[in-house]
């Protein structure tokens, strides 16, 4: 029987020699290895037809080679019974490995397993052991014991992993050990495969795998614990943890720990730049992952505590390495499994507080996962440099004018970007939104958290940690890219930065998006003094990487839409001051090249007073009137504002900023009209409501209600802010302080005659006092401002006798003003006489008052010459005697004559006019005169027609 089995077996190719079976290990794997020969159809077709022999039994009675194997046939027959065994199940099929599970073979192979572990019979053991892995898979509840025998295997086996190693053995008896030991883990992951015996493997063997991989990960045990092993261990834990109950059992075994550990090996292997087993690598994340996705087990993982989060991140960034040579495919799906793991602590930690956000930032879980993060440089900048991916790595230059050579690379100091995995990652479309949230996340808890690890993590992000080994300026460069990208999608609230939940979106819009704006914007102002430099001429110049930058991400309209959150104001503020004030030319147009823009500029401007920043709204307003003003005489303003169609919206936000200034302290009362805010933003709401004319000068256009809405909102500040200039100037000439402005000139002066061309506007101007103001324009020889005077007095002429405003029209003819600009120009001149004199012979003619007003102001007798001087320029020699004689005899009747009473107005004129249609030359007689222009001499001969009631105004 012996012999024939030896045969048998030899038949079926075994590898062992006949009878020479003592002392040799049999290595599953090397079984595995099939010998590709011309024998080998013929090894498979006889291993089938020994193998429907051997399992055959008797009636009612067991298979042939179960009895065998249990010394049936003698003892004799057991090793060759063996050797047979192994024979078909090395060249066999899986169909025989079936059918030799399926007749009892296992039943006997467990007893012989135990007894030779026992024995110490190193071949029996392993050879019964290989039976085990290849048929075990196979074996079915039910079926002849098979299953509990195989049950009894695994708890043999795992007694063999718990083996201590004896410190005085000899290498190859340690070797040996661990052979056997590999050897047990294999039949093991093999077992794995039949889910019948998945509960026995938890249960018996889970223990044990953890026991192993703890030992394996010792510092000493490098050399002696296997790369294959541990992949192989991984391998069948992987199986048995998808079952929720043995996931369970295994982190309460404390599987994760191992886990971190192999995975913390494998980065100090790659950190020095050493092959690693990296099947093993992404074995350890599968299992981790598969621990960590449920609430129950991943409590018992203890993913804050310990190394395993921070080996997580590392793995993550060694993937995205040049260093890396696995597949894609295993790259990426490690990279998958790692952000995912990462989320599933991020959700730990919001659990943990409750998902208030405020004791999240505070918690014990952000500031582990904040330090397990921190603590690897390589995976912030693999986290930035995916974010970076967002600008193609490249940014338009500011001055380029050729497209070809417009763009400029960003540097590449912040490594390789992650793998872009277009699959569900951690609730995300892809593994970048999902590496974001990551990075998001992680600088929250750097800005909320003050403590070495978020210092550490900043200077990781922003390349601080490189300046000693890296060009400075290039760090600079490369660190505001990330900012500036960074707080675009902020602004933009990119998907892998926002919450899902409501009120975790609450807390992103007031806490943690301000949180880390303000740090970016720090880091972005930092970096823009670093690389603002001043010129030889002492002018500043910004590097022009950092301009284009700021130009291509258009920095100033993120800063103008932050400065509503107070603790960003100042930081925004400084920084758009920095930006102007270094290179205006260049930025200035990015204020208003959107409406959201404009608007927030404008808004900013009507900026709280009671706002609370170091810096004073005053001073941060100022700045705005300025830079506004810019934009308006440039021109860029009011193309924006008509693109945009804001224009009402521009008028009263230019508006509420000049009344603004009314409600400061009164520190600046004793400041020039010219200096203060108002002025400012009065030149800046000119520029934008001036068009040019065909002669290329610019006027004031307004609508009706443009100029109604300016002169209720603004118009008593607009007449304050006229009449001021004209006290200032009168007082500079009192002290004989020579005054360089020119008050025509003046915004607000310019508005107000732009205002007072409509009826329904001066109506208001008129409501409010402002005719006053508008006199003393009028004063200047404005024509615009005599003529709204008198559409305001049409109605009422004694207006002008408030606060003397008649005055300012009579000092028109002052001999002071003969150099005045529009006396030097005949038309212009005829156009301001004309209307003045019209103005005043309205007044003159509707009350004695009147006359007597005009003919007690200083200028009267000048106006009363300038008016004869024209008369008598049209009025022969003759007629000049005779209205002499006639002018004589009304003086002496007016001397006798008593004051008329104000209601005698009309009935005096009629009477007057009378008087000089008798003196009128008669029908027929001869008068050669040329009158230049008809209505200065109509208006002059109303004016003196009008006098002559006045004793003091006769010739």
């Amino acid at each position: 029987v012996e012999s024939s089995l030896l045969a048998a077996g030899s038949m079926c190719g075994s590898s062992i020699a006949p009878g020479g079976g003592d002392g040799t290990m049999i290595k599953g794997d090397a079984m595995l290895a099939m010998r590709a020969d011309e024998f080998e159809s013929r090894r498979k077709e006889v291993c089938k037809v020994a193998c429907e022999v051997v399992i055959r039994g008797g009636r009612n009675g067991p298979a042939l080679l179960p009895t065998l194997l249990v010394g049936g046939f003698g003892e004799g027959s057991v090793t060759a019974s063996l050797r047979l065994a192994l024979a078909i199940a090395q060249n066999g099929s899986e169909e025989q490995h079936s059918k030799l599970a399926l007749s009892g073979l296992l039943v006997p192979v467990s007893d012989l397993l135990k007894a030779s572990l026992g024995r110490g019979d190193l071949y029996k053991f392993s050879a019964a052991l290989a039976l085990v892995r290849f048929c075990g898979p196979y074996v079915a509840a039910g079926t002849n014991g098979g299953v509990q025998s195989v049950r009894d295997a695994i708890k043999v086996a795992t007694n063999v992993l718990t083996l201590p190693i004896n410190p005085s053995a000899s290498v190859e008896q340690i070797e040996t050990q661990e052979s056997l030991k590999s050897e047990c883990i294999s039949a093991l992951e093999s077992l794995s495969k039949n889910a019948a015996l998945w509960s026995a493997i938890s249960t018996d063997a889970l223990p044990s795998i953890v026991a192993y991989l703890h030992s394996s990960c010792e510092p000493g045990s490098g050399g002696i614990s296997l790369p294959e092993t541990r992949s192989s261990a991984l391998r069948a834990v992987l199986q048995i943890v998808q079952v929720p109950s043995h996931a369970l059992a295994a982190a309460d075994a404390g599987l994760a720990e191992p886990l971190g550990r192999m995975l913390k090996g494998n980065n100090a292997l790659r950190a020095r730049g050493q092959e690693v087993d990296e099947v093993m690598q992404v074995l350890a994340v599968e299992v981790l992952h598969v621990l960590v996705a449920r609430p129950e087990s991943r409590r018992l993982c203890g993913l804050l505590q310990g190394d395993t989060l921070r080996a997580v991140c590392a793995a993550i960034a060694y993937s995205a390495s040049e260093q890396a040579s696995f597949h894609s495919d295993t790259m990426a799906n490690l990279v998958v499994l790692g952000l995912e793991i990462l989320h599933f602590a991020l959700g730990e930690v919001e659990a943990a507080a409750g998902g208030d956000t405020a004791l999240v930032l505070q918690s014990a879980g952000a500031i582990a996962f904040l330090d397990a993060v921190a603590s690897e440089a390589r995976f912030i900048r693999s986290l930035c440099s995916t974010l970076l991916l967002k600008t193609d790595m490249k940014i338009k230059c500011h001055e380029s004018e050729n497209e070809s050579d417009s763009m400029l690379d960003v540097p590449r100091l912040y490594g390789a970007p992650l793998p872009l995995v277009k699959e569900k990652c951690a609730g995300f479309e892809n593994t970048h939104d999902a590496a974001a949230a990551v990075l998001f996340a992680s600088s929250v808890f750097a800005c909320a958290i003050e403590s070495h690890k978020s210092k550490a993590f900043w200077e990781h992000a922003l390349l601080q940690d490189l300046h000693k080994i890296q060009e400075v300026s290039e760090c600079l460069r490369a660190s505001s890219t990330l900012c500036a990208i960074y707080l675009r999608l902020l602004t933009e609230d990119y998907v892998g930065f926002v919450p899902r939940s409501e009120r975790g979106r609450q807390d992103y819009d007031g806490l943690t998006r301000p949180l880390v704006r303000y740090r970016l914007l720090e880091a972005m102002k930092t970096s823009l003094d670093e690389l603002t430099t001043e010129s030889v001429l002492g002018h500043t110049e910004i590097d022009v990487y950092m301009l284009s930058l700021l130009v291509h991400f258009n920095v100033p309209h993120i800063c103008l839409s932050v400065w509503k959150d107070p603790a960003l104001l100042e930081l925004s503020y400084g920084l758009i001051k920095a930006m102007v004030e270094a290179d205006p030319d260049e930025v200035l147009h990015l204020f208003v090249e959107s409406k959201e823009a404009i608007m927030s500029l404008f808004d900013l401007l009507n900026l709280d007073q009671s706002t609370e920043a170091l810096i004073k709204v005053s001073e941060i307003q100022r700045f705005l009137a300025t830079t506004l003003e810019k934009l308006a005489q440039s021109g860029m303003l009011t193309d924006a504002v008509e693109k945009f169609g804001v224009r009402s919206s521009a008028i009263a936000a230019l508006a509420a900023a000049c009344l603004s200034e009314e409600e400061q302290s009164a520190d600046d009362d004793e400041e020039l009209t010219s200096n203060k805010l108002a002025s400012g933003l009065m030149q800046t709401l000119v520029e934008l409501c001036a068009v040019e004319s065909k002669d290329g000068k610019k006027r004031i256009e307004l609508s009706s209600f443009e100029a109604v809405s300016i002169a209720k909102s603004l118009g008593k500040k607009i007449c304050h802010m006229v009449i001021s200039r004209f006290l200032e100037r009168a007082k500079l000439q009192q002290y004989e302080i020579e005054d360089d402005e020119e008050i025509m000139e003046a915004p607000d002066v310019s508005m107000l005659c732009a205002i007072a061309q409509y009826e329904s506007a001066l109506q208001v101007l008129r409501s409010i006092g402002g005719l006053h103001a508008i006199a003393q324009v009028a004063g200047e020889g404005e024509i615009t401002a005599v003529l709204a005077l008198q559409k305001g007095c049409k109605e009422d002429p004694s207006l002008l006798l408030e606060a003397d405003t008649y005055a300012s029209i009579v000092s028109l003819f002052s001999s002071e003003k003969e150099h005045s600009h529009w006396r030097q120009d005949e038309k212009s001149r005829a156009t301001v006489e004309t209307a003045a004199f019209e103005l005043l012979a309205q007044l003159c003619m509707a009350s004695s008052k009147g006359r007597v007003s005009v003919a007690g102001a200083d200028d009267f007798q000048n106006a009363l010459n300038r008016g004869l001087e024209i008369v008598s320029n049209v009025v022969p020699e003759s007629s000049k005697e005779e209205d002499g004689d006639t002018l004589a005899e009304k003086d002496v009747k007016d001397d006798e004559a008593p004051m008329e009473p104000e209601d005698e107005g009309t009935e005096k004129k009629e009477e007057t006019n009378e008087q000089w249609q008798d003196d009128k030359p008669k029908p027929g007689e001869s008068l050669i005169t040329k009158v230049e222009d008809p209505k200065l001499l109509a208006a002059a001969y109303s004016f003196l027609s009008a006098m002559t009631p006045v004793p003091s105004a006769r010739v």
